[in-house]
């Protein structure tokens, strides 16, 4: 029987001596004719990323600055050895999927994914939504939290393996898992729908929104509504749930993307409908999002979410408070996320 994954290796680029390395999972997915590698990349500064078998390096197709979606070409990858997902579920899961398996139960709809090679049950407890940055005041990204069946101290090299149910037989993606909590056993889960959108924009190296101060009460056929924990939501007819605004276009916008939006006036208190574009948010952000490390002919390199990913990854925690304190200096007195820091650089 064909696998299912197989083992990635990142490596980031260097700024200072060292030999870091992170280990990951990847498969195979076929989309509208085509196969692609899906994996992710934990917002990593890449230099290359190859197969650990072969140890040939595999062409980036998409490296997102949204997501933690990572893309590649499979041209370099013998798909004859491995199972291909050709079918996905953009619908995030309910509670009707949640329960475990019991030998003597229908397994259609049963949750599963891969952990240390080999597929393993888990369990749907709620969809949550986080900064896709980690920082505060981001726009929000969709996760799907599953229970997993057995106890891990540590599920790393996992990242990037896929989640999927079975119906009739056949193996349907529902989602990439990206992080593990060893704390409550609780695994977070990329939905398969923002890889799809992934291979679907114009630009996934900008963050996109819109004015949100407008008083927006629907989107194409959508009505707005207020959510006490989110502020505006709207239903997401794929996903099937109701979504933040800022999440809807985080996913949703894109180069020249239109939508048809209604919102109130309040000096006039009408209702206006106008087609409006998205709009890039990268400067208001607290860190800038380019997706790799950018250096300086005078020796500073730009403090951005790459960078900072790897700094977690390869100094101690001192150092990491030190640089975000003074980000968040630089970003309250400029309100300009082009911060650079002076490194002697090797």
């Amino acid at each position: 029987m064909a696998c299912k994954t197989f083992q990635l290796i990142i490596k980031p680029q260097q700024f200072i001596p060292n030999e870091y390395q992170e280990e990951l999972t990847g498969f195979l997915l076929q989309y509208n004719g085509s196969i692609y590698g899906l994996t992710v990349h934990h917002n990593l500064p890449i230099e290359t990323i190859y197969n650990s078998e072969t140890k040939i390096p595999l062409d980036i197709l998409v490296n997102s600055c949204w997501s933690e979606a990572l893309i590649f070409k499979t041209d370099n990858i013998d798909i004859s050895q491995y199972s291909i997902f050709k079918k996905i579920q953009n619908k995030i899961p309910n509670t009707l999927l949640s329960s475990y398996a019991k030998h003597d139960c229908n397994t259609d709809n049963i949750i599963y994914t891969i952990i240390n090679n080999e597929k393993t049950i888990v369990k749907f407890i709620e969809t949550k939504f986080q900064s896709f940055d980690g920082f505060n005041y981001s726009p929000d990204t969709p996760y799907i939290i599953v229970q997993l069946t057995n106890t891990y101290k540590t599920i790393a090299g996992n990242s990037g393996s896929p989640v999927y149910i079975s119906e009739d037989g056949k193996d349907i993606l529902i989602g990439v898992l990206t992080k593990y909590r060893p704390d409550n056993n609780t695994a977070y889960i990329i939905p398969i729908y923002l890889f799809i959108k992934n291979i679907e924009k114009k630009d996934n190296n900008n963050i996109y929104g819109i004015d949100l101060k407008m008083n927006i009460n629907k989107i194409g056929s959508f009505n707005v509504s207020n959510n006490a924990e989110y502020g505006k939501i709207i239903y997401h007819h794929l996903l099937k749930i109701n979504i933040p605004l800022s999440t809807y276009f985080l996913i949703e916008g894109d180069e020249n993307a239109l939508f048809t939006i209604r919102y109130s006036n309040a000096v006039s208190q009408l209702n206006i409908t106008n087609n409006v574009n998205t709009i890039m948010l990268n400067s208001s952000l607290i860190v800038s999002h380019e997706y790799s490390l950018l250096f300086h002919s005078n020796g500073q390199i730009k403090v951005n979410l790459r960078l900072l990913s790897l700094l977690k990854r390869i100094t101690n925690i001192e150092i990491q408070k030190i640089i975000f304190s003074k980000i968040s200096k630089n970003y309250t007195h400029t309100n300009n996320n082009d911060f650079w820091l002076d490194l002697k650089i090797k």
